[in-house]
């Protein structure tokens, strides 16, 4: 059996979001979602950004102010990876089981979106398939809005705006940069375990923060590669990013992740 840790059992209660958030919960109630608790339509909404951005702990905070109000609630994590590990009809399967309690036998893909269908139509649903790719994907999950009963919500997380849209999604909501105060927190915690930087990192923090832009993956990357590291290997990173800057923030977040690894080999 397919560890199911991916995903959250009928009213089991909270996914955990992690620890050394910054800036999650205030965006996940931004999107502002609880309107649509009452409604009796079918809304399908998109959370959209880069690699490393938090779409999915949005997401997983987003269940949590949710999950109460539906009958039904599912949290698929990393579609598109489990898709490429196990296959489309594992996660149908396991979707599934983990709304209607039963192990149901599927043999192809349409087989397993006409049974979600039949058992959704008539259910309040929570949905959140996290880190979609591919427009096949979306229709054998969540095919239409008419596959759904009335009230549910459907969420998808995935970095092609176009996809989401193209699909029906009602509204997309772009995961913002952070902003420099809670970029320099979120470092903070990484680099010193700590809110508040060390008084002697101080100006070196403020010089290295601004380069990672924001991105919360590389403010993490960068602050677990500084974490315990003295002043004088901390000036020498400094002057790696003044002498090779790149905009691109997958490159730092590798270069950092890169160092990380052969620090510890």
């Amino acid at each position: 059996m397919i560890s199911k840790h991916i995903f959250n059992e009928l009213n089991v209660g909270c996914l955990h979001v992690g620890e050394k958030l910054v800036g999650i919960h205030s965006r996940a109630k931004e999107m502002n979602l609880l309107q649509f608790i009452g409604s009796s339509k079918v809304h399908m909404i998109g959370i959209c950004g880069v690699r490393g951005i938090g779409k999915t702990s949005i997401a997983k905070a987003v269940y949590n102010r949710l999950y109460a109000h539906f009958e039904v609630c599912s949290f698929c994590e990393d579609v598109s990876e489990f898709v490429k590990k196990f296959g489309m009809v594992q996660l149908q399967r396991q979707i599934i089981e983990d709304m209607m309690k039963e192990d149901l036998k599927i043999s192809s893909i349409g087989e397993g979106s006409n049974a979600m269908k039949k058992f959704m139509l008539s259910k309040k649903v929570l949905l959140i398939l996290d880190d979609v790719h591919e427009r096949d994907h979306l229709e054998a999950l969540a095919g239409s809005h008419g596959w759904f009963g009335s009230g549910s919500l459907v969420l998808i997380t995935g970095k092609d705006r176009q996809l989401l849209i193209a699909h029906g999604v009602e509204n997309v909501y772009d995961v913002e940069l952070l902003h420099d105060d809670e970029a320099m927190e979120l470092f903070n915690l990484y680099a010193f375990n700590h809110k508040q930087r060390k008084e002697d990192f101080k100006e070196l923090s403020e010089q290295l923060v601004p380069y990672m832009k924001g991105h919360p993956l590389a403010l993490k990357v960068l602050g677990c590669f500084l974490f315990g590291k003295i002043v004088c290997e901390w000036e020498s990173e400094l002057r790696r990013l003044e002498r090779y800057p790149t905009d691109d923030i997958q490159v730092l977040i590798s270069r950092f992740s890169l160092n990380k690894k052969r620090k510890h080999s």
